[in-house]
């Protein structure tokens, strides 16, 4: 420390190594971010057991907006799980048990796959108009631009291109790739061996939006199955959350679930998955191994 330029008369007054400082438990918070019985106070930040500056700030930009729609007279904002990770971070706060300081990871959110970057406007926009941040004008142009989107994917997946000479002369020229097999527009989009330069000559609608929105269409394309499926995982889920987990139900026979998850499974025996979700470190990922087991053993 002396060696650096300032500070060669440095003394040190005490050692130290870590920081630690208490924090609220779950249950001690509301989904608002007040403390029941308090008027009034909002905590936001390491005080809820989390450890990032990102947190802290979305914390703080969550505890801001109820405390101002309290003094207004408003109801409590919250966001869900499969709206914002911001949704995800507060519920995990105020319902999970955790054993450690709190970072806000992909793999903590179940709908992670709904919750892109290039879907943020989309889906909290009009979070924004209800909270008076969004202009109405700026929603509604967002809200037509959207709609144009949905108009064009219909579009792209009712056109059928057959593997004629002609089509498939076009389709090696503009987009680089060869296909043998009817297919439609956007099958064909949704390969990633295509050359992108070339969309635009197949959809000329696209030359009229910039950069960002061409890729945000092809984004929706490519990850249309994913999509899909995540959503009919989802709904299994769902389906399965109130089945009871067995007594005896050996967790170490489901491949996939790691040493960590398997000794809290073991150590806390959830009786039903809606339970087991509830357990802190038990990932989404984990929760969907365990729902495919009940299923599979013909509970769902």
């Amino acid at each position: 420390v002396r060696a650096i330029p300032g500070f060669s008369g440095a003394r040190f007054l005490r050692y130290g190594y870590a920081v630690e400082y208490d924090m609220v438990r779950p249950g001690q918070i509301g989904a608002d971010l007040s403390v029941p019985g308090v008027k009034g106070l909002y905590l936001a930040g390491q005080v809820l057991g989390t450890s990032g500056y990102e947190e802290a700030a979305a914390l703080g930009l969550v505890a801001g907006i109820n405390a101002a729609r309290r003094n207004r007279g408003g109801g409590v904002f919250r966001l869900g799980r499969e709206e914002a990770y911001i949704g995800v971070l507060v519920d995990d706060l105020i319902s999970r048990e955790h054993r450690e300081p709190y970072r806000m990871f992909t793999s903590r959110a179940e709908h992670r796959l709904v919750l892109g970057v290039d879907s943020a406007r989309e889906r909290l926009m009009p979070r924004g108009v209800e909270l008076g941040l969004v202009p109405e004008e700026m929603f509604h142009v967002e809200h037509l631009k959207d709609e144009r989107r949905k108009e064009l994917l219909k579009q792209l997946e009712d056109t059928k291109i057959n593997p004629t000479r002609e089509n498939k002369e076009k389709i090696r020229r503009v987009l680089g790739i060869d296909f043998g097999s009817p297919t439609t527009l956007a099958g064909l989009l949704r390969r990633n061996d295509i050359r992108s330069e070339g969309v635009e000559e197949l959809v000329p609608e696209l030359s009229a939006w910039n950069e960002t929105e061409k890729q945000t269409l092809l984004g929706r394309l490519r990850y249309r199955g994913y999509l899909e499926r995540h959503e009919r995982e989802r709904r299994r889920l769902e389906r399965l959350r109130g089945v009871e987990i067995p007594e005896g139900m050996n967790f170490r026979e489901i491949p996939g679930l790691s040493l960590e998850v398997v000794e809290l499974l073991e150590s806390r025996r959830p009786t039903s998955l809606e339970e087991a979700e509830g357990l802190g470190g038990l990932t989404p990922a984990a929760l969907a191994l365990i729902a495919g087991r009940l299923s599979r053993g013909g509970l769902g």
